[in-house]
């Protein structure tokens, strides 16, 4: 996957090391985080591509030296201690410990530029989150 923020790019990965395997669903809404259908789209061709599909797609989130956002996410089991969420279609796993920085946002694929897409994040809990131009 790639990544851009919201303001200015943010890369990373997941490789689903050090999460627990026994899976979970909370009743919690999907509001909490929500994918886009453009995202969704692109993530379950990624998944089919990855032979990934069984698995749930994991969302983290950290606080950079700068005060805003960076963001991970890949195919992974869901922990017992997991908020697993299924928005448009694709079940998505956040750690208890990222559902507060990652609450309300909404992960969106976008075309940058001609032929360049990428996900991008709109985090209302990101001091640099600025909402898209509409």
């Amino acid at each position: 996957f790639d990544f851009l923020h919201a303001a200015g790019v943010r890369r990373g990965y997941n490789n689903g090391a050090g999460y627990g395997s026994e899976a979970g669903r909370t009743g919690e809404s999907a509001r909490m985080f929500t994918v886009t259908k453009a995202a969704a789209k692109q993530i379950r061709r990624s998944a089919a591509s990855g032979d990934t599909e069984e698995f749930a797609l994991r969302i983290s989130a950290a606080r950079a030296g700068d005060g805003g956002i960076d963001y991970r996410m890949g195919f992974d089991d869901v922990g017992v201690d997991d908020t697993l969420l299924s928005t448009n279609g694709v079940d998505v796993v956040i750690a208890g410990t990222d559902k507060e920085l990652l609450n309300g946002t909404v992960l969106d694929y976008v075309e940058i530029e001609a032929g360049d897409h990428r996900f991008i994040f709109l985090n209302p809990n990101d001091p640099h989150h600025r909402p898209p131009a509409e």
